[in-house]
């Protein structure tokens, strides 16, 4: 199954996060997106954000239909829980925030056999949400 690769980061400018494809120049990142103006009419824009925020999409929902990025705390059954890049499973795992420990191949539980992403829903992020992060530290 192949899935859409697409990122968002939070923009330099308007501090908010930007969705589209990521680009790399003269040590800036940008993410652009095309935006329809008028029939047959596009228009591309860039944004050059900050680097620390850049989350992949990992191709999944939350039960809500909520698109999955990296760095998103799951909840409320799986409170505490982020997504993160694991190097050790090559994929993307869940994470305890206060840990920074992959459940999958750091813990004795594997959580993908009690739970799935779309059992849980998106409650923030590790970027805009620095209550909830605390909330576990």
């Amino acid at each position: 199954m192949n899935r859409e690769i697409k990122f968002r980061a939070i923009s330099k400018e308007t501090k908010k996060f930007v969705y589209g494809d990521i680009d790399q120049c003269d040590g800036f990142y940008t993410i652009s997106n095309t935006t329809k103006i008028k029939d047959n009419e596009y228009e591309r824009f860039s944004h050059i954000v900050i680097p620390e925020t850049i989350g992949q999409f990992i191709g999944l929902k939350d039960k809500n239909g909520v698109e999955i990025y990296e760095g998103d705390i799951m909840g409320e059954v799986l409170g505490g829980l982020y997504v993160k890049w694991c190097d050790k499973c090559k994929q993307f795992q869940l994470h305890i925030l206060n840990l920074n420990e992959c459940m999958a191949c750091g813990g004795d539980l594997h959580w993908s056999e009690f739970v799935t992403f779309d059992d849980n829903e998106v409650i923030g992020n590790i970027y805009e949400n620095k209550e909830l992060v605390r909330e576990y530290l």
